[in-house]
């Protein structure tokens, strides 16, 4: 009987990786376009544990700044999933805008206080790994409850039989309870 290899557990970077240099981005913007394979939307998909990914794909503009990096992207994807309402398979899509700022010198009370609506994260080596970025962003932008536009949920079937819970309509409170 041959034993299995153990796998190393699925991390974003593993997932879909495009790593750039900081050392490369000195001075205005870079741009880089990300569009996953086949069987990197599949193992993508079971990371997430949704049916499918049928598209993924990211455009960033990454430029210095004096205390780090300013990554802007765009996600844009479309997933195979399982509408909550009707239990029927649906496409969700998304397209959305983000921007994280990679900080040098990170601190989580600035961080916390920022007011802005950029991402900060720690700049903690010479590169960013602009795959893992993406794959991040996408598992923070699908809908935890994923429903089909117009998903009418099935009417309650009634039961053949009365609950067990029945037979307690009878029993009294004792007086002076508010139960």
């Amino acid at each position: 009987m041959s034993e299995e290899e153990p796998t190393a557990p699925l991390t974003p970077d593993a997932l879909l990786s495009l790593p750039v240099s900081i050392d490369a981005i000195t001075a205005g913007t870079a741009e880089f376009t990300i569009v996953a394979s086949e069987d990197q939307r599949a193992r993508i998909a079971r990371w997430l544990d949704v049916p499918s990914v049928n598209l993924l794909s990211g455009d960033f503009e990454v430029s210095a700044e004096n205390d780090g990096v300013r990554v802007a992207g765009r996600l844009v994807a479309e997933l195979g999933r399982m509408c909550v309402v009707s239990l029927e398979a649906m496409t969700e899509t998304i397209n959305e805008a983000f921007v994280i700022r990679f900080l040098r010198d990170f601190d989580e009370e600035f961080a916390a206080a920022d007011d802005s609506d950029d991402y900060l994260e720690a700049l903690v080596s010479n590169s960013i790994d602009l795959g893992s970025v993406l794959v991040e962003h996408l598992s923070l932008s699908i809908s935890a409850y994923p429903k089909r536009l117009g998903a009418v949920a099935a009417a309650p079937q009634t039961p053949d039989t009365e609950s067990p819970f029945a037979i307690l309509r009878g029993v009294a409170k004792p007086a002076g309870e508010d139960v």
